[in-house]
Protein backbone atom coordinates (compact mmCIF):
# COMPACT_ATOMS: atom_id res chain seq x y z
CA UNK A 1 0.00 0.00 0.00
CA UNK A 2 2.43 2.32 0.67
CA UNK A 3 4.68 1.84 -2.36
CA UNK A 4 1.85 2.42 -4.59
CA UNK A 5 1.21 5.67 -2.89
CA UNK A 6 5.11 6.59 -2.85
CA UNK A 7 4.61 6.00 -6.75
CA UNK A 8 1.15 8.08 -7.46
CA UNK A 9 3.24 10.96 -5.23
CA UNK A 10 5.77 10.79 -7.66
CA UNK A 11 4.00 10.57 -10.69
CA UNK A 12 1.74 13.96 -9.31
CA UNK A 13 5.08 15.71 -9.18
CA UNK A 14 6.42 14.66 -12.81
CA UNK A 15 2.99 16.10 -13.89
CA UNK A 16 3.03 19.25 -12.26
CA UNK A 17 6.41 19.90 -13.55
CA UNK A 18 5.39 19.13 -16.98
CA UNK A 19 2.49 21.01 -16.60
CA UNK A 20 4.55 24.39 -15.56
CA UNK A 21 1.60 27.05 -14.44
CA UNK A 22 -1.18 25.92 -15.57
CA UNK A 23 -2.64 24.21 -12.73
CA UNK A 24 -6.02 23.73 -14.44
CA UNK A 25 -4.74 21.32 -16.20
CA UNK A 26 -2.62 19.75 -13.66
CA UNK A 27 -6.19 19.38 -11.87
CA UNK A 28 -7.46 17.61 -14.99
CA UNK A 29 -4.76 15.29 -15.29
CA UNK A 30 -4.85 13.85 -11.09
CA UNK A 31 -8.70 13.09 -11.22
CA UNK A 32 -7.90 9.33 -12.30
CA UNK A 33 -5.12 9.50 -10.09
CA UNK A 34 -6.71 10.53 -7.15
CA UNK A 35 -9.30 8.45 -7.51
CA UNK A 36 -6.75 5.41 -7.51
CA UNK A 37 -5.30 6.64 -4.22
CA UNK A 38 -8.91 7.11 -3.03
CA UNK A 39 -9.33 3.25 -3.70
CA UNK A 40 -6.39 2.29 -1.49
CA UNK A 41 -7.79 3.84 1.41
CA UNK A 42 -10.67 1.52 0.89
CA UNK A 43 -11.09 -1.42 3.24
CA UNK A 44 -12.69 -3.79 0.49
CA UNK A 45 -12.49 -3.43 -3.02
CA UNK A 46 -15.49 -3.69 -5.19
CA UNK A 47 -15.29 -7.21 -5.07
CA UNK A 48 -15.05 -8.07 -1.92
CA UNK A 49 -11.40 -8.36 -1.29
CA UNK A 50 -9.50 -7.19 1.61
CA UNK A 51 -7.27 -4.01 0.02
CA UNK A 52 -4.91 -4.66 3.34
CA UNK A 53 -5.57 -8.08 4.44
CA UNK A 54 -1.91 -8.36 7.17
CA UNK A 55 -3.62 -5.26 9.03
CA UNK A 56 -7.44 -6.01 7.94
CA UNK A 57 -8.08 -9.77 7.59
CA UNK A 58 -11.89 -10.31 6.21
CA UNK A 59 -12.58 -11.70 9.34
CA UNK A 60 -12.04 -8.81 10.80
CA UNK A 61 -13.67 -6.54 8.22
CA UNK A 62 -16.77 -8.72 9.16
CA UNK A 63 -16.95 -7.87 13.03
CA UNK A 64 -15.87 -4.14 12.51
CA UNK A 65 -19.10 -3.67 9.92
CA UNK A 66 -21.11 -5.86 11.71
CA UNK A 67 -20.95 -3.09 14.29
CA UNK A 68 -22.73 -0.79 12.32
CA UNK A 69 -23.00 0.28 8.55
CA UNK A 70 -23.12 4.01 8.87
CA UNK A 71 -19.45 4.16 10.54
CA UNK A 72 -18.19 0.95 8.32
CA UNK A 73 -18.83 3.30 4.90
CA UNK A 74 -18.14 6.55 6.46
CA UNK A 75 -14.40 5.02 8.22
CA UNK A 76 -13.60 2.18 6.15
CA UNK A 77 -14.90 2.60 2.82
CA UNK A 78 -14.36 6.42 2.52
CA UNK A 79 -17.90 6.61 1.54
CA UNK A 80 -20.09 8.30 4.42
CA UNK A 81 -23.84 7.47 4.05
CA UNK A 82 -26.10 10.84 4.92
CA UNK A 83 -28.45 10.05 7.62
CA UNK A 84 -32.11 10.02 6.57
CA UNK A 85 -31.44 5.76 4.85
CA UNK A 86 -32.66 2.74 6.45
CA UNK A 87 -30.51 1.14 9.47
CA UNK A 88 -32.46 -2.09 9.86
CA UNK A 89 -33.06 -4.92 7.57
CA UNK A 90 -35.35 -7.80 7.72
CA UNK A 91 -34.33 -9.48 10.78
CA UNK A 92 -33.76 -12.97 11.59
CA UNK A 93 -36.89 -14.69 13.05
CA UNK A 94 -37.12 -17.56 15.78
CA UNK A 95 -40.35 -19.24 17.16
CA UNK A 96 -40.99 -18.06 20.70
CA UNK A 97 -43.46 -20.62 21.99
CA UNK A 98 -40.52 -23.17 20.80
CA UNK A 99 -37.79 -21.32 22.49
CA UNK A 100 -39.35 -20.61 25.98
CA UNK A 101 -40.08 -24.51 26.24
CA UNK A 102 -36.05 -25.22 25.34
CA UNK A 103 -34.16 -22.44 26.97
CA UNK A 104 -32.82 -22.66 30.25
CA UNK A 105 -33.06 -18.90 31.80
CA UNK A 106 -29.96 -19.29 34.03
CA UNK A 107 -27.92 -19.14 30.45
CA UNK A 108 -28.98 -15.60 29.54
CA UNK A 109 -29.11 -11.99 30.80
CA UNK A 110 -32.20 -10.98 31.19
CA UNK A 111 -33.62 -6.83 30.91
CA UNK A 112 -36.51 -5.07 30.71
CA UNK A 113 -35.77 -1.41 28.90
CA UNK A 114 -38.36 1.35 29.29
CA UNK A 115 -38.57 3.95 26.99
CA UNK A 116 -41.46 6.77 28.64
CA UNK A 117 -43.53 9.43 27.19
CA UNK A 118 -45.79 9.18 29.83
CA UNK A 119 -48.87 10.88 28.54
CA UNK A 120 -52.58 10.02 27.20
CA UNK A 121 -52.82 12.18 24.33
CA UNK A 122 -53.15 11.02 21.40
CA UNK A 123 -50.56 12.55 19.14
CA UNK A 124 -47.61 12.10 21.52
CA UNK A 125 -45.26 9.67 21.67
CA UNK A 126 -45.42 6.18 22.62
CA UNK A 127 -44.19 4.44 26.10
CA UNK A 128 -42.32 1.15 25.27
CA UNK A 129 -41.32 -2.09 27.89
CA UNK A 130 -39.07 -4.08 25.98
CA UNK A 131 -37.66 -7.77 26.95
CA UNK A 132 -34.39 -9.03 25.74
CA UNK A 133 -33.05 -12.07 26.15
CA UNK A 134 -28.94 -11.78 26.02
CA UNK A 135 -25.57 -13.87 26.02
CA UNK A 136 -22.42 -13.45 25.20
CA UNK A 137 -21.15 -10.16 25.09
CA UNK A 138 -19.52 -7.12 22.38
CA UNK A 139 -19.10 -8.68 19.39
CA UNK A 140 -20.17 -12.12 20.20
CA UNK A 141 -23.68 -11.30 21.92
CA UNK A 142 -26.46 -12.64 20.87
CA UNK A 143 -30.31 -11.55 22.04
CA UNK A 144 -33.89 -12.38 21.38
CA UNK A 145 -36.40 -10.08 22.05
CA UNK A 146 -39.16 -12.16 23.93
CA UNK A 147 -42.08 -9.71 24.66
CA UNK A 148 -42.89 -5.81 24.13
CA UNK A 149 -45.93 -3.55 24.96
CA UNK A 150 -46.33 -0.17 23.51
CA UNK A 151 -48.79 2.33 24.56
CA UNK A 152 -49.50 5.61 25.75
CA UNK A 153 -50.19 6.06 29.80
CA UNK A 154 -49.30 8.04 32.23
CA UNK A 155 -46.10 7.35 34.62
CA UNK A 156 -48.38 5.61 37.38
CA UNK A 157 -50.01 3.52 34.59
CA UNK A 158 -46.61 3.10 32.88
CA UNK A 159 -45.09 1.55 36.04
CA UNK A 160 -47.85 -0.94 36.63
CA UNK A 161 -47.71 -1.87 33.72
CA UNK A 162 -43.92 -2.84 33.83
CA UNK A 163 -43.98 -4.12 37.29
CA UNK A 164 -46.92 -6.66 36.08
CA UNK A 165 -44.39 -7.41 33.07
CA UNK A 166 -41.99 -8.33 35.31
CA UNK A 167 -43.73 -10.27 37.81
CA UNK A 168 -45.09 -12.15 35.04
CA UNK A 169 -41.98 -12.98 33.64
CA UNK A 170 -40.60 -13.98 37.49
CA UNK A 171 -43.11 -16.53 37.55
CA UNK A 172 -41.33 -18.37 34.40
CA UNK A 173 -38.03 -17.87 36.42
CA UNK A 174 -37.02 -14.86 34.81
CA UNK A 175 -35.87 -12.43 37.07
CA UNK A 176 -35.07 -9.63 34.77
CA UNK A 177 -33.69 -5.93 35.65
CA UNK A 178 -35.11 -2.15 34.89
CA UNK A 179 -33.38 0.08 32.46
CA UNK A 180 -35.35 3.03 32.88
CA UNK A 181 -34.59 6.26 30.59
CA UNK A 182 -34.16 9.34 33.06
CA UNK A 183 -34.18 12.27 31.29
CA UNK A 184 -36.02 15.45 32.81
CA UNK A 185 -38.78 14.81 33.93
CA UNK A 186 -38.75 10.74 33.16
CA UNK A 187 -37.05 10.73 36.24
CA UNK A 188 -39.88 9.98 38.16
CA UNK A 189 -40.23 6.39 36.50
CA UNK A 190 -36.93 4.68 38.29
CA UNK A 191 -38.36 6.25 41.24
CA UNK A 192 -41.18 5.02 41.25
CA UNK A 193 -40.65 1.52 40.20
CA UNK A 194 -38.03 1.75 43.29
CA UNK A 195 -40.42 1.96 45.25
CA UNK A 196 -43.05 -0.94 43.42
CA UNK A 197 -39.67 -3.46 42.88
CA UNK A 198 -36.74 -4.70 44.76
CA UNK A 199 -34.33 -1.27 44.72
CA UNK A 200 -31.23 -3.17 43.02
CA UNK A 201 -33.49 -4.90 40.30
CA UNK A 202 -33.74 -0.93 38.74
CA UNK A 203 -31.41 1.50 36.99
CA UNK A 204 -32.17 4.87 35.55
CA UNK A 205 -29.83 5.30 32.41
CA UNK A 206 -29.30 8.77 31.44
CA UNK A 207 -29.00 8.85 27.72
CA UNK A 208 -25.87 10.07 25.83
CA UNK A 209 -26.27 11.56 22.05
CA UNK A 210 -29.03 11.26 19.80
CA UNK A 211 -31.49 8.36 18.51
CA UNK A 212 -29.85 7.84 15.68
CA UNK A 213 -25.99 7.62 17.13
CA UNK A 214 -28.08 5.32 19.98
CA UNK A 215 -29.11 3.07 17.34
CA UNK A 216 -26.19 2.13 15.39
CA UNK A 217 -24.48 -0.73 17.29
CA UNK A 218 -27.79 -2.39 17.72
CA UNK A 219 -28.59 -2.51 14.11
CA UNK A 220 -25.08 -3.76 13.43
CA UNK A 221 -26.15 -6.89 15.57
CA UNK A 222 -29.52 -6.84 14.16
CA UNK A 223 -28.23 -7.00 10.41
CA UNK A 224 -26.08 -10.11 11.05
CA UNK A 225 -28.50 -12.36 12.59
CA UNK A 226 -27.63 -11.72 16.23
CA UNK A 227 -30.72 -9.93 17.31
CA UNK A 228 -33.74 -12.11 16.83
CA UNK A 229 -37.91 -11.11 16.73
CA UNK A 230 -40.48 -13.73 17.54
CA UNK A 231 -42.28 -14.70 14.40
CA UNK A 232 -45.28 -15.84 16.59
CA UNK A 233 -45.62 -13.08 18.46
CA UNK A 234 -48.94 -10.77 18.04
CA UNK A 235 -46.58 -6.95 18.34
CA UNK A 236 -43.65 -8.51 16.08
CA UNK A 237 -44.56 -7.13 12.75
CA UNK A 238 -45.29 -3.56 13.99
CA UNK A 239 -42.41 -3.62 16.28
CA UNK A 240 -39.99 -4.48 12.80
CA UNK A 241 -42.16 -2.45 10.20
CA UNK A 242 -41.15 0.26 12.73
CA UNK A 243 -37.18 -0.62 13.11
CA UNK A 244 -37.20 -0.89 9.54
CA UNK A 245 -38.28 2.33 8.65
CA UNK A 246 -36.23 3.95 11.35
CA UNK A 247 -33.90 6.47 9.63
CA UNK A 248 -33.26 8.61 12.70
CA UNK A 249 -33.98 11.91 10.69
CA UNK A 250 -37.86 12.99 11.05
CA UNK A 251 -39.27 9.40 11.81
CA UNK A 252 -43.08 9.16 12.77
CA UNK A 253 -42.51 6.44 15.09
CA UNK A 254 -38.80 5.41 16.69
CA UNK A 255 -39.92 4.59 20.66
CA UNK A 256 -39.36 0.84 20.28
CA UNK A 257 -36.00 1.66 18.61
CA UNK A 258 -35.07 3.82 20.91
CA UNK A 259 -36.23 1.30 23.91
CA UNK A 260 -34.27 -1.57 21.58
CA UNK A 261 -31.31 0.02 21.56
CA UNK A 262 -31.20 0.71 25.37
CA UNK A 263 -31.65 -2.52 25.84
CA UNK A 264 -28.89 -3.81 23.33
CA UNK A 265 -26.57 -1.68 25.25
CA UNK A 266 -26.85 -2.58 28.70
CA UNK A 267 -27.42 -6.61 28.49
CA UNK A 268 -24.76 -6.31 25.35
CA UNK A 269 -22.24 -3.75 25.73
CA UNK A 270 -22.26 -3.22 29.38
CA UNK A 271 -22.98 -7.20 29.79
CA UNK A 272 -23.28 -8.67 32.87
CA UNK A 273 -22.40 -5.23 34.93
CA UNK A 274 -26.65 -4.37 34.43
CA UNK A 275 -28.44 -7.64 33.37
CA UNK A 276 -26.59 -10.09 35.89
CA UNK A 277 -26.47 -9.71 39.44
Amino acid sequence: GAARVDERRRLWERIAKEAGADAVAVLLTLIPVLGEVATLRRALSESGEPLWPSRFPASELAIIRARGEYNWWSLYQQEPRPRGTELFREPNRYDLAEWLRTMRPEEWRWGIAVDPAATEKTYADHSVALLMAVRGQGDAAEARIVAVERGQWEVPSLCERVKRMRNEWLMRRVDARIYAEGVGGFKAVAQILRRMLPEDSVREVQVRGDKFTRALPVSGAWNTGRVMVPSDAPWADEFVQECCRFTGVADGQDDQVDALAHAWAAGAISGPTFFQR
